[in-house]
C-alpha cells in the first residue's frame, strides 16, 4: 500500500486576482510516486476531491504538476477561482498515489481560511457635515464568505502629484503604479476622473471619466490639472458589520480617498474598493454652472447652433459669449452646474431678486430649469449647506442672452445631425459586421446571394454573411468548404459538427492490406455517436490517462449495424493499451486490454462502469498519440455505389434528435454548388440520432 506524506502544512496563502491562492508543503513518502490528491470540506466531516498534482519526478508541465525546493520539501500549490470558496474556513488533507494508482491514508488535516470577497459599490455623500458611506452585502449563496468577520474602512490622505504629461488623453507619470488610486480634477472646468492605475506610468482618461458630475463636452486640459494619487498610510476609521457606515472625524480642506475591505474571522482581508471625497467647507465654495451644451434639452445640448455661432465673423453684430442661446418662447431650459457638496441647498437670484431654490444631488452636483424671456437675463447663484449654518459665495452675474438666430441655428444643426448620423451609418454600411440589413440587401446580397429568413436572428445572420462573403477569396474549394462549415456550425442552431472525407475516404480505405470486414451482418455496433478513450498500460500495471477519438456513426442507415476500427501510434516502454467506450469523453466505461496498435469494436465487449480511465496521468509514459478512425470499406451495397460516384463526402451532423434548421441546410447545398466545380461528384449527408438523409 502507498504509504501517506507526512508534515503538512500551509506554507503561503496569497490574494491573486481576487482569488485564494495557497502552498501547500509537505514531506513525500518514500518510493515511487505518481502524485497527491487534494481534498476540501467546509465542515471537517464530509471532504469532496478538489485537484490532484502529479509528482515532480516524472516532469510534467508545471500547471499539473507538484514542486519540490532545495530543501527536500513538496509544494502543492492550488488557486481557488471557484468563487464559492471565498471567505470559508476550510479543512483539507491531501492523498499520495502511486503510479499503479494505489492510494495512500489521507494526511493528517489541516485548516485555513480563504479570502473574503471584494466590496463592491462602494458610494460616499458628503454634505459638509459627515460623510455617509454605503456598499453592497457580500454574497452567501453556496456558503460563499460564511467566514466573514467585518468590514474595515480607511481613509487616505492623497499626494499631489508633478511633472505629468499628456498625449492623447493619456497622462503619463513615473508616480503612477499600477493598483494606486488616481484622482484628477480640472479645476477651472470643474471635471474629475477618479480610478486605479493599470499600467504602470500611464493613466487613460477615457476609461475612468466620472461623468456624473463631470462635463460631457469639455476636453481634457493638462494646464487646468491638479493631480493626486494615493499616499502609502491609511489612517483607520472604523469597522462595520453592516453596509453602512457614518465618519464625522475627518479634517476639512484635504482630498481623501475612503477604503473598504472584508475581513475574515482568521483575519484574511480582501483587496480595496475605494471612492473619493473632498472635504471642502462650504463657505469656501462657488457654485459653477456648465456651459448650456450640458443640458439634457434639446436646443440647447445641439453641438451645432454652438458651432456655427462661432464662424460668425464678426463680434460686433454677434454676441458670441458662451451663454448667449437659442431663443423658446414655450420650453423651459435646463442648465447644470456644479458645487461638490451634497445635501445642499442651491437659490437661484434673477436680477439679484431671490427666484427660486434647488438642491444638489449625491455628487454635489445641481441642476436649474427656467422659463428665459427674449433678451438678457442676469442670474446669480449661492448655495447653502442643509443645516443653513453655512452659506457659499455667491457668483458673478451669469448673463443668459437668448436670440432667435441661434434657434434658427440649433434647427440646422439638428436636421444636419440627422445627415452627419446618416453619413455615419453609411460608413458602416461598408462592413458586413455593421451594415443595416436594407443596406445588406442593395449592396451584398447580389454578391452572395443570401437572404435572411423571417425568423432568423439579425445578428447572427450578418456574422455568418460576412464569413460567406470571406468564402469566396479562396481560389480552392477546400478552403471554402471548412469556411463555410465553420460558419455554420458557429451560427446555425442545433449544428454539431462535421466530416469532410476526400477521394471517396468514407467507403474505400488506400490500403487494401487494412480491410475489416464484419462476417455476421446481423450482428455489430448500432449507429451512434461514440466516444473511445485509449490509455497507455505497462507490464507493471501503471496507466496513463486516455487520449480520445470521437467516431460518430450516426451517417450509417437507420438499422444498420457495423463496426468502427481505431488505429494508433506505438508509444516506447509500453506494452498494452486499455480501451474504453461511452456516450461523452465524461462517460467512458473500460471494453478491453490489447496489445496491437488497432482495435476493432463490432459490439463484442460489454461495458463495464466499475472500471474507468484515469483521469491524470501519474506515469513517466504517455498516452497513445496520433489516435485516429480506420475507415472501413465494406458497408452496404448502396455505400459502394456511392463511393463510385461521389470524389467529395460531407457529413452533417445534429445535436441528438434535434434538426438543423431547413433553411440553413439548403445554404450548404446552395453554396457548394458554387464553390464546387461542376466535374467534381460530391455528396452532403445529414444525420440526427433517428434518421440520416442525402441532401445531394
Amino acid at each position: 500500500m502507498m504509504q501517506p506524506i507526512t508534515n503538512l502544512v500551509v506554507n503561503s496563502i496569497s490574494l491573486v486576482d481576487g482569488d485564494t491562492s495557497i502552498d501547500f508543503m509537505f514531506d513525500k513518502p518514500a518510493g515511487v510516486v505518481g502524485g497527491y490528491y487534494l481534498y476540501v470540506s467546509s465542515t471537517g466531516a464530509n471532504y469532496i476531491y478538489l485537484a490532484a498534482r502529479v509528482d515532480a519526478s516524472h516532469q510534467k508541465e508545471l500547471s499539473i504538476s507538484a514542486q519540490d525546493d532545495f530543501y527536500g520539501k513538496t509544494h502543492f500549490y492550488y488557486t481557488f477561482d471557484d468563487v464559492s470558496y471565498q471567505g470559508k474556513f476550510l479543512y483539507f488533507y491531501i492523498i499520495a498515489v502511486s503510479t499503479t494508482l494505489e492510494v495512500s491514508v489521507p494526511s493528517s488535516v489541516i485548516t485555513t481560511g480563504t479570502y473574503p470577497q471584494k466590496p463592491v459599490n462602494l458610494f460616499c455623500i458628503y454634505d459638509n457635515y459627515e460623510v455617509d458611506l454605503s456598499w453592497d452585502n457580500l454574497l452567501t449563496s453556496s456558503g460563499r464568505n460564511s467566514d466573514f468577520d467585518h468590514f474595515s474602512i480607511y481613509r487616505n490622505n492623497l499626494d499631489e502629484v508633478f511633472g505629468t504629461t499628456m498625449e492623447n488623453n493619456i497622462l503619463y507619470n513615473s508616480s503612477f503604479i499600477e493598483g494606486k488610486a488616481v484622482w484628477v480634477i480640472d479645476t477651472f472646468k470643474k471635471n474629475q476622473w477618479f480610478g486605479e492605475v493599470t499600467s504602470t506610468g500611464a493613466l487613460y482618461l477615457s476609461s475612468i471619466k466620472r461623468t456624473d458630475y463631470s462635463s460631457l463636452t469639455d476636453l481634457p486640459f493638462l494646464d487646468n490639472f491638479i493631480i493626486y494619487i494615493e499616499s502609502a498610510t491609511d489612517i483607520s476609521v472604523g469597522t462595520a458589520t453592516s453596509t453602512g457606515y457614518i465618519d464625522t472625524a475627518f479634517v476639512k480642506g484635504y482630498h481623501d480617498i475612503y477604503k473598504l475591505k472584508s475581513v475574515t474571522s482568521t483575519g484574511l482581508s480582501s483587496s480595496f474598493i475605494k471612492f473619493p471625497v473632498y472635504f471642502v467647507d462650504v463657505p469656501n465654495t462657488l457654485p459653477y454652472l456648465r456651459s448650456p451644451l450640458n443640458s439634457s434639452t434639446g436646443l440647447l445640448s445641439n453641438p451645432y447652433w454652438s458651432a456655427l455661432k462661432n464662424v460668425l465673423i464678426d463680434s460686433k453684430y454677434y454676441d458670441k459669449s458662451l451663454y448667449a442661446i437659442p431663443y423658446s418662447a414655450t420650453e423651459s431650459f435646463n442648465f447644470k452646474g456644479f458645487l461638490g457638496v451634497s445635501r445642499c441647498l442651491v437659490d437661484v437670484f434673477i436680477y439679484d431678486i431671490y427666484s427660486f431654490t434647488t438642491s444638489t444631488g449625491i455628487y454635489g452636483e445641481f441642476e436649474l430649469d427656467y422659463l428665459f424671456t427674449k433678451g438678457k437675463t442676469d442670474i446669480k447663484i449661492q448655495a447653502r449647506d442643509k443645516s443653513n449654518a453655512g452659506f457659499s459665495r455667491i457668483t458673478g452675474t451669469y448673463s443668459i442672452r437668448t436670440f432667435n438666430l441661434y434657434t434658427w441655428f440649433s434647427i440646422l444643426g439638428d436636421q444636419y445631425k440627422q445627415i452627419v448620423d446618416e453619413l455615419a451609418a453609411m460608413k458602416l454600411d461598408n462592413s458586413l459586421s455593421t451594415v443595416r440589413y436594407t443596406s445588406y440587401v442593395d449592396r451584398y446580397k447580389p454578391l452572395i446571394e443570401l437572404f435572411k429568413y423571417a425568423n432568423e436572428d439579425s445578428a447572427k445572420f450578418l456574422i455568418l454573411a460576412k464569413k460567406i462573403f470571406n468564402m469566396f477569396e479562396y481560389t480552392s474549394y477546400d478552403e471554402s468548404l471548412v469556411v463555410l462549415l465553420d460558419a455554420l456550425q458557429e451560427e446555425a442552431d442545433y449544428f454539431d459538427h462535421y466530416e469532410i472525407f476526400y477521394r471517396n475516404s468514407l467507403y474505400k480505405t488506400n490500403k487494401t492490406g487494412w480491410d475489416f470486414v464484419l462476417a455476421d451482418t446481423s450482428t455489430g455496433i448500432i449507429r451512434e455517436n461514440y466516444y473511445y478513450g485509449i490509455t497507455s498500460l505497462t507490464s507493471t500495471g501503471e496507466e496513463t490517462d486516455a487520449t480520445i477519438v470521437r467516431v460518430d456513426n450516426r451517417w450509417w442507415p437507420v438499422g444498420y449495424t457495423g463496426i468502427n476500427v481505431l488505429r494508433w501510434s506505438q508509444i516506447n516502454g509500453v506494452a498494452y493499451y486499455n480501451l474504453y467506450r461511452g456516450s461523452s469523453e465524461d462517460a467512458l466505461e473500460y471494453l478491453v486490454t490489447i496489445c496491437d496498435m488497432f482495435f476493432i469494436d463490432s459490439g463484442t465487449y460489454t461495458p463495464n462502469p466499475a472500471k474507468v480511465p484515469p483521469v491524470h496521468n501519474f506515469t513517466d509514459y504517455e498516452p497513445p498519440a496520433d489516435a485516429y478512425v480506420y475507415l472501413d470499406t465494406k458497408l452496404t451495397p448502396n455505400a459502394l455505389l456511392l463511393s463510385n460516384r461521389a470524389w467529395l463526402q460531407v457529413v452533417v451532423y445534429a445535436e441528438g434528435t434535434k434538426d438543423i434548421p431547413a433553411y440553413q441546410l439548403e445554404r450548404i447545398v446552395f453554396y457548394l454548388n458554387k464553390i464546387i466545380a461542376p466535374e467534381i461528384r460530391y455528396l452532403i449527408i445529414y444525420a440526427n440520432d433517428t434518421s440520416v438523409e442525402f441532401l445531394s
